[in-house]
């Protein structure tokens, strides 16, 4: 039997060849009368609030669309048309409050050898290349030196109410890299969608005044940041987990600052 989703987001409709992320034999409808049995929504951020209140109102699956981690070249907000998504049936991988299909994926994987060679393969090539979510300025290495680094996030992305942290968590992990490392410069590295002037971030300006931090405020690809890094804070963004991707046979340290989620 066919299985149909109804989209109701226009971001949604406007994405090509959508049917070929989903599980076979889901189709998708636009209208509401339609015949459908599940609900399609852009992961559980605020544009997909109506999308997942139909769902549950008419006791419906949810299905949540989102950026893959390997997006696009360019900014989403510039308009860069994404290469990759994350299509999860049952949460979403930002949102620590229920389990979502990679967390399950994750903790039930008995890889095979040969899964475990390709897996190697791709992180690998991920570093050799230099590949971020965005892939920006994808440059050689820095000349500066990022020992310490602390990520910002924008202001009301899904991801911090996920990982069920706010404004006040950024500052107490800013203090805590402060007080961790009082020999160091602390580098604010704030996010590129704030760099380009189109949202606010939670350290950018900074809330704390010390003669320690520096702030990067412009886009640079990460890899530039992780080449030298050695600790690296972060609340809820994806460049934590590329710094853990970094790591040489783990002779660099890199502490991961999650304030939730468990």
């Amino acid at each position: 039997m066919e299985h149909q989703a109804l989209v109701l987001s226009r971001g949604i409709k406007s994405l090509d060849n959508l049917e070929l992320f989903l599980k076979p034999k889901i189709s998708l409808t636009y209208s509401k009368g339609g015949n459908f049995n599940s609900v399609c929504g852009w992961g559980h951020k605020a544009t997909s609030t109506k999308a997942r209140a139909y769902a549950k109102d008419n006791d419906l699956p949810y299905i949540a669309i989102e950026d893959g981690f390997l997006r696009s070249v360019g900014l989403g907000v510039h308009g860069a048309t994404p290469h990759s998504l994350v299509i999860d049936y049952n949460g979403i991988y930002y949102d620590s409050r229920q389990e979502s299909d990679l967390e399950s994926m994750v903790s039930n994987a008995q890889l095979s050898n040969e899964q475990t060679a390709f897996a190697s393969l791709c992180i690998n090539a991920i570093r050799e290349h230099r590949l971020s979510k965005y892939n920006l300025l994808n440059s050689l290495s820095s000349t500066e030196s990022y020992n310490v680094l602390v990520i910002d996030q924008t202001v009301g992305d899904a991801s911090v109410e996920g990982a069920q942290a706010d404004h006040s968590s950024f500052i107490k992990m800013l203090k805590e890299a402060l007080d961790n490392h009082p020999e160091d410069t602390i580098w604010v590295k704030v996010h590129p969608d704030v760099a380009c002037g189109k949202k606010k971030g939670y350290l950018y300006p900074l809330p704390i005044e010390d003669d320690r931090i520096k702030v990067v405020a412009d886009s640079k690809n990460p890899w530039e940041f992780l080449d030298t890094a050695e600790h690296v804070y972060t609340v809820s963004s994806l460049m934590g987990f590329e710094a853990l991707l970094g790591v040489p046979k783990f002779i660099v340290l890199v502490s991961l600052f999650i304030l939730a989620g468990g």
